[in-house]
């Protein structure tokens, strides 16, 4: 090292000492107080979310030399002219500051590469490597706070993870992925060049890469030159924004590079992919949207605070890595469709939840990766309208129901996670559907003002679960210590259902009393302070929606409503993520036929809509919790299914008639305690009755259930349905069937084959038997007499010499 070069280095270290100090380590003037009174309770939270992960082993704590240590810039100078032989040597020069006194000795992270020299003062230095460490051993104690410089010589073949990340050689690539799943700690940029690898310690950088023509290397920030001598070509590059080490970005391969500038909300941001030619076209078509998920970002985050926005494609086959400005982006995902466009959302996402702001331990990864998750879904809304974007918090949600526990062994916290869980589901899904919760606590409005205010207080650097709890919770007035408590700190998820309500008319409309009930998924204590959407309908269809609040077992809630309520519903538009399973339809008259189900979320095999002549609102629910039934309703008679139920809700006209199939999926089999049974009832209140109007059959050599769709609830039950409950397994369908309205009684005229005798039978949705016709006959009218309530669901059923249902139809509701 010449005596030019370290003099050099010393000035860049006292620039940018001052540069950073003045810069990143400001503290604004409304830093809030950390001594929070309720430490104890945090730190009470943060002991019990490790035990609810079985204190498994977490990720090493490389964070403590951060204490001792402020790294503030790498230089490197790396050349990689030996592609074939998967070499790189290396030169890194380290500007940092020691923050105590008598510190005579440094360790560093470097995995799987060999040093050769060190130096300090342009002097050599003592080293020793116990690989992953290398330690720099100074003649005599650091001066504290004062800029210093170590330069190391190192080379080797760098390594990849043995599960996903690392450095990799493959074809005319040569590229990194910061992180290493299997590596523990998982940050990987030990593995290219010596360094302080952890999340905390950030610093700027500056590459010099050289390469053998046409490879061009790619890195952090903006191109400072390119000088091509021969078959070799130099670039240099310029990171001025400080990362941790797992951002550090190299890509190298013949690359060239789509340009063009983005107007952002605070300065034009320049856009790089970088790509082989022939990727070139395929890369713009399947990034078209970059631009608009830049402005979504912006709207709810806040500025794009990095030197550029920039992609590289690598050959990769199992995902990208956020490495800051420059994005490692697989090859396949980029194949001129809108396909993987969500990957690119996700990556972009980390450009303010990841890298600008950084999860202060892996242990807080959900930060991170729960937060770019979430990044997609409000992509998705921004393109594609609200409706998609419910789409795909529910489709998100519902993975995290199904496999959550099943993948990662049990109902987890997001936080406290252990090393083998830091990439798993409940980081990423589970975080994702915890960010939706938080946006409905808080409202939009807030939401956004408090999440912009976190990426500009906390930009370039660390925070943890609790401090963005204080700090969102601060900014926004709204106390999300409820919030943080049940849904970050704590596993499991809560259930709400209304188990009873009534509605009083009042001069102003009604008054509304309502029972909700809560149920737990994998926890025994309740969710508290829960904004619980409430939506209600009247007869003629009026729509009214609100919010009440709820805690513990059960709440009692008064609402005052605009008119009477005939239908309700609890939240009807998915804004809070609970342990139930949504399915909702907005149905016209050209939708008569077969309806799209998600199998997975309903777990029905098919919808059919019979009839409609008006619009319709239809929800369908399950809810994977034992139903709750009123102690003066409970029988014997039937064993209710404790797995869970269904529901059925929503603004339905007189003319609706649908038919649903079920398939208990084998565990219903026919058995000594009776058959399989479809109960239902039309309020919560109400005791559980055979649906008055089902088939049981066999499809594909399973059982199925086939019934007509009523508002109400249903439960799979064994028992013995009392007769004409079912129809017949070979139905028969008239040949003429007429319901007419005379004055004060029906005329139903009917017709079946003629070798067929029946009787005719008139059945509530609760099972009564209203009328039955007189003799058994293949064909006639009958005259009904009797008063029907126009909001009820009425059956005609025609039985065979047997005492079997050979058809059952719904009748007209206003006679």
């Amino acid at each position: 090292m010449s005596c030019y070069r370290l003099i050099w280095w010393v000035g860049v270290g006292l620039v940018w000492s001052s540069f950073l100090k003045s810069t990143w380590a400001q503290t604004p003037p409304d830093e809030p107080c950390w001594n929070d009174p309720s430490c104890q309770h945090t730190k009470s939270m943060q002991w019990r979310a490790r035990q609810l992960w079985d204190t498994l082993p977490t990720n090493l704590n490389t964070n403590a030399r951060a204490d001792t240590f402020d790294v503030l810039h790498y230089q490197l100078e790396l050349d990689l002219t030996q592609h074939r032989e998967k070499r790189l040597e290396g030169i890194c020069a380290i500007q940092f500051q020691t923050l105590k006194t008598g510190v005579d000795q440094m360790t560093l992270d470097l995995e799987g590469l060999t040093v050769d020299s060190a130096f300090y003062k342009g002097k050599p230095l003592l080293f020793f490597q116990d690989d992953p460490f290398l330690t720099l051993l100074f003649a005599k104690p650091l001066p504290k706070d004062s800029p210093s410089v170590v330069t190391i010589y190192y080379q080797g073949r760098p390594q990849s993870d043995a599960s996903w990340g690392g450095f990799y050689y493959r074809g005319d690539y040569a590229y990194n992925l910061g992180v290493g799943f299997a590596a523990n700690p998982h940050n990987y940029g030990r593995v290219w060049h010596p360094c302080m690898d952890n999340f905390r310690e950030r610093a700027t950088y500056q590459f010099k890469v050289i390469t053998t023509a046409p490879q061009r290397a790619h890195c952090n920030g903006r191109l400072l030159s390119e000088l091509k001598l021969g078959s070799r070509i130099t670039r240099i590059w310029k990171q001025p924004e400080p990362i941790p080490t797992y951002l550090a970005a190299l890509a190298v391969a013949p690359y060239t590079v789509v340009k063009y500038d983005h107007i952002g909300v605070a300065d034009t941001i320049p856009i790089r992919l970088a790509a082989e030619v022939e990727d070139t076209a395929d890369l713009k078509a399947s990034f078209v949207h970059l631009p608009k998920a830049i402005d979504a970002y912006e709207h709810w985050y806040g500025p794009h605070r990095w030197t550029k926005v920039g992609y590289s494609l690598v050959p990769f086959r199992a995902g990208a890595m956020e490495h800051a400005s420059n994005i490692a982006y697989p090859r396949f995902a980029a194949n001129g469709t809108l396909s993987r466009e969500r990957l690119m959302a996700h990556e972009l996402g980390h450009s303010w939840w990841g890298n600008l702001v950084t999860c202060d331990k892996a242990e807080d990864m959900w930060i991170n990766e729960g937060m770019a998750t979430y990044s997609e879904h409000l992509f998705v809304e921004w393109v594609y309208g609200k409706a998609a974007y419910r789409k795909a918090v529910q489709d998100n949600h519902y993975l995290v129901l199904r496999q959550a526990h099943q993948r990662e062994g049990g109902y987890r916290p997001i936080t406290g996670v252990p090393y083998a869980y830091t990439y798993g589901i409940h980081v990423y899904k589970k975080g994702a559907s915890v960010a939706h919760n938080l946006r409905w606590y808080l409202g939009d409005a807030a939401f956004r003002k408090g999440l912009q205010h976190v990426t500009k207080r906390f930009a370039y650097q660390n925070i943890h679960s609790a401090r963005l709890r204080d700090v969102l919770s601060q900014h926004t007035g709204v106390d999300l210590r409820p919030f943080f408590d049940d849904w970050v700190f704590q596993g499991g998820f809560p259930h709400f259902a209304c188990i009873d309500w009534t509605a009083t008319p009042t001069p102003e409309g009604a008054n509304l009393k309502l029972v909700v009930q809560q149920q737990l998924v994998g926890r025994k204590n309740y969710f508290q302070k829960v904004p619980l959407p409430l939506t209600v309908w009247s007869a003629q269809g009026e729509r009214y929606a609100t919010t009440i609040q709820v805690s513990d077992s059960v709440t009692e809630v008064e609402v005052p409503l605009p008119f009477l309520p005939q239908t309700l519903l609890l939240n009807e538009a998915h804004q809070l993520n609970q342990a139930r399973y949504d399915e909702a339809f907005v149905l016209d008259t050209a939708q008569i036929g077969r309806l799209s189900l998600n199998r997975n979320v309903l777990q029905w095999e098919d919808l059919m809509l019979r009839n409609l002549t008006d619009t319709a609102r239809l929800h369908l629910h399950r809810h994977p919790v034992p139903v709750h039934t009123p102690t003066e309703h409970r029988s014997t008679a039937y064993a209710l299914d404790q797995k869970g139920y269904w529901s059925i809700s929503g603004d339905l006209p007189t003319s609706w008639e649908a038919e649903a199939t079920l398939r208990p999926r084998g565990r219903y089999e026919d058995g000594a305690d009776g058959v399989t049974v479809l109960l239902y009832r039309a309020h919560p209140a109400q005791p559980w009755r055979p649906h008055p109007n089902y088939v049981r059959g066999k499809w594909l050599g399973a059982e199925v259930l086939v019934f007509s769709v009523l508002k109400g609830e249903y439960v799979l039950a064994k028992g013995t349905p009392p007769p004409h409950s079912e129809e017949s397994k070979q139905r028969q369908v008239p040949q003429v069937l007429r319901q007419q309205a005379v004055k004060d009684h029906w005329e139903v005229d009917w017709a079946f084959d003629p070798g067929l005798k029946v009787e005719l039978l008139l059945y509530d949705d609760e099972h009564n038997l209203l009328y039955r016709s007189s003799q058994r006959k293949a064909a006639g009218t009958a005259h009904i007499a009797c008063p029907l309530d126009p909001n009820k669901t009425y059956f005609l059923k025609w039985i065979n010499a047997q005492g079997k249902v050979v058809h059952a139809q719904p009748v007209m509701k206003q006679p």
